[in-house]
């Protein structure tokens, strides 16, 4: 006992320790990719999530209405729970980095059960100084909590009486990542055949991974029925991701078949899924239904190609084993080169060897379960497409199989041929890792351009504009590089080489929505409006009538145009089109909310602005839309509630004008008078100058009327007539009369 109390001693000072570590080098990490404007705005899969989240608080917790998920929905759920809590996203990202220091502890709490003292330093420090995980808990992706859950699923793996929260973890897994279901799936299958094998006493222990497996896969499907009437499992998006690893134009990676009709954009690779499936087969489809055919599509080319498929599978296999962090979202190289803490930590090539080695050690020694998890998670990679993001849970296995290497060369070091056999497996390891199979051609042309995205999100024109030159001298016909440009000049008000820029965007691609909408607004801004339609009618074309994702979006832009051409009734029709195919479009509800208005559909008016309300609280358009439509109503008190809070976001003369009717219809003079003088405080709002010389002559205060109409009655406006009459009226009974 007192011999085991030294040892107790030092490796709890050892895993806290390799916790302080790990904390230490997500925070310097931080402390320098903060600043990073790819760091302060989300884009991408990273803004799609977001999106998701917020569209969870507007809907309730079993959005989106109406539809299964389309995407996994745990992170999204994750995202909106924090949010709820008050974090915003960089609490997020510290949220995550927490879930990374976690992770840390329990794989060194693995490592120390399966390889002893040496193991579990090994594999807590590999995980504290892993780049690739610290790179993606700094980013909002699914991949961060998928991890975390697997690392909770091995932790608890093999213990009977917690099996339950190891099959629970996995199911959670896939719901952040719909294809680790396969390797959850895999798993218990092996265990239940052998469960001794796999780590666990029997069958019943087993059981209890099938039961915590199963639950919240349960949930989801239960949700895609009771809301969609489709009986999908988790998400609808299984069937395409297989058909884009499994293609005769496929390379291993995420990259559309040329001439398939996919579109290469978050929002339109589903819903061009969706269009190309239903012209192929003539007739309209379920998610389901979509779902099934792509995955059909996928099939057929191992049934026609089988050999070139084998061949395919094979080149993933490698990638899945290589250094290179193959980008989805952003480039864990370009990043390498922003932020010199990344530069330093180990990579996948340097962990391959000493992991690979473990895992037939492990094999060899009876802790089959390392190998068996390991490979189960690879064969759930394998038949789609490799990045960096999806083979990061191959990592959490192989840290403690490191940790198992280096527990067994260290008992070996007197063995020189067996260390030197070994020593030759990890050479050939490396060699396998290092092989030069990923170029990474335009991936630093698009990261800058993603980067001066985020720049001109915060107005830092002149950085955008150098960095967009620097992608153009890289790819020159980048499409979205050459719109962006065309934005950073629209913005600087060089409206014809916006323009020009705008046109070589779509000569590149004339499938990209954004250049056609770009030249739509700018046309629109300068009055314009038929050459904006026109605009719209090229993005058709250009599509080939390829339009469910943009659809929204278009029946928005031609509602504006035909406003301002005049036509109301064309208007209305469009803007209802929008929101009758995306809901979560505000300005369109604010923009209806006007057009009811001003038609008299006052009750539609009020009922198109609570939607904008509900989607952007914050939006001092939108309440102040409302509170239009709350006056038109007589329903004074919800008014004047909207227009204060929307003063609290923007003070505008029209804004003080309207609170001031209202408080001229409570009998609230004093608040009226305060208002329509704060309208007046930049320059003359002629309306209030008008009010307050009505006010001012009920009350008796003829100079104070005198001067309200005096004042009004210098300029043009409408009211000028009427106040010059007033004047003739008062000016007898005024001071000015006395002299």
């Amino acid at each position: 006992m007192s011999d085991s109390t030294p040892r107790d001693r030092t490796r709890v000072l050892w895993i806290l320790g390799i916790v302080a570590i790990a904390l230490i080098v997500r925070v310097a990490y931080w402390a320098e990719a903060r600043q990073l404007s790819l760091v302060q705005v989300p884009t991408g899969d990273a803004a799609t999530y977001v999106y998701l989240a917020e569209q969870l608080g507007h809907d309730g917790a079993l959005a989106p209405q109406g539809q299964a998920y389309q995407q996994a929905p745990l992170y999204p759920f994750i995202l909106f729970t924090l949010g709820s809590l008050g974090l915003d996203l960089s609490g997020v990202r510290i949220f995550q980095f927490l879930l990374g220091v976690a992770g840390t502890l329990l794989l060194s709490l693995v490592g120390f059960r399966w390889g002893g003292r040496i193991g579990g330093i090994v594999a807590g420090l590999g995980a504290a100084l892993y780049g690739p995980f610290v790179f993606f808990e700094s980013d909002l992706l699914s991949i961060s909590v998928a991890v975390f859950l697997i690392e909770v699923s091995l932790y608890f793996w093999g213990h009977p009486r917690k099996s339950w929260v190891a099959g629970l973890a996995l199911g959670g897994a896939a719901l952040a990542q719909p294809n680790f279901l396969i390797a959850g799936a895999m798993a218990a299958g092996l265990s239940w055949f052998w469960p001794q094998r796999l780590g666990w006493p029997d069958r019943r222990a087993v059981l209890g991974l099938l039961i915590g497996l199963a639950a919240l896969p349960a949930l989801t499907l239960t949700r895609n029925i009771v809301v969609s009437g489709q009986p999908i499992l988790i998400s609808a998006n299984g069937g395409i991701n297989f058909f884009i690893g499994n293609n005769p134009a496929a390379d291993g990676m995420f990259h559309l078949p040329p001439d398939s009709g996919l579109l290469n954009r978050t929002e339109g690779l589903f819903s061009s899924a969706k269009e190309v499936a239903e012209r192929e087969l003539r007739k309209p489809l379920s998610p389901a239904a979509v779902d099934r055919f792509w995955w059909l599509k996928g099939v057929d080319f191992w049934l026609t190609e089988p050999g070139r498929a084998l061949g395919l599978t094979l080149g993933k296999l490698m990638l899945s084993l290589n250094n290179a962090e193959i980008p989805s979202h952003y480039d864990y190289d370009f990043f390498c080169g922003q932020v010199g803490v990344l530069r330093v930590l180990p990579t996948f090539g340097w962990l391959l060897p000493l992991g690979g080695i473990g895992l037939a050690l492990a094999w060899r020694r009876r802790r089959e379960p390392l190998v068996y998890l390991c490979l189960a998670f690879l064969v759930s990679i394998i038949p789609f497409f490799i990045t960096g993001r999806y083979r990061l849970p191959l990592a959490v296995f192989l840290w403690p199989a490191a940790g198992v290497a280096a527990a067994e060369l260290w008992a070996l070091r007197r063995h020189r041929l067996t260390v030197g056999t070994l020593a030759a497996a990890g050479a050939a390891y490396a060699v396998l890792a290092f092989f030069p199979l990923y170029s990474s051609g335009t991936t630093r042309a698009h990261m800058l351009n993603v980067e001066a995205t985020t720049l001109v999100q915060r107005g830092q024109l002149d950085d955008a504009e150098r960095i967009l030159h620097e992608a153009l001298t890289i790819s020159p016909n980048h499409p979205e590089v050459l719109n962006n440009l065309a934005y950073v000049k629209e913005l600087r008000g060089d409206t014809p080489g916006a323009l020009a820029l705008y046109e070589e965007a779509v000569k590149n691609d004339p499938r990209q929505a954004e250049s056609y909408f770009n030249i739509e607004s700018l046309y629109r801004r300068t009055q314009r409006p038929t050459e904006a339609l026109q605009a719209l009618d090229r993005l058709e074309r250009g599509r080939g009538g390829q339009i469910e994702d943009v659809a929204p979006r278009i029946a928005y832009f031609r509602g504006l145009d035909m406003l301002s051409l005049g036509d109301t009734t064309a208007a209305l029709a469009h803007l209802e089109a929008a929101v009758g195919r995306d809901s979560t479009l505000v300005d369109a509800w604010m923009n209806l909310s006007t057009l009811y208005r001003r038609r008299g559909r006052f009750p539609a008016a009020l009922s198109a602005a609570q939607r904008a309300v509900a989607l952007n609280a914050s939006s001092p358009e939108a309440l102040v839309n409302r509170g239009r439509s709350y006056e038109m109503l007589g329903q004074l008190e919800p008014a004047e509630k909207d227009f204060v809070n929307a003063l609290t976001y923007e003070n505008n003369p029209e804004l003080s004008y309207h609170l001031g009717l209202v408080y001229l219809r409570q009998g609230k003079t004093t608040e009226a008078e305060q208002r329509f003088l704060a309208a007046n405080q930049g320059k003359p709002h002629f309306a209030s100058l008008w009010e307050l010389g009505q006010l001012y002559e009920r009350a008796g205060r003829i100079d104070d009327a005198v001067t309200a109409y005096a004042a009004l009655s210098r300029f043009a406006s409408p009211e000028t007539p009427k106040a010059k009459e007033r004047l003739r009226a008062l000016r007898p009974r005024s001071g000015d009369a006395a002299h």
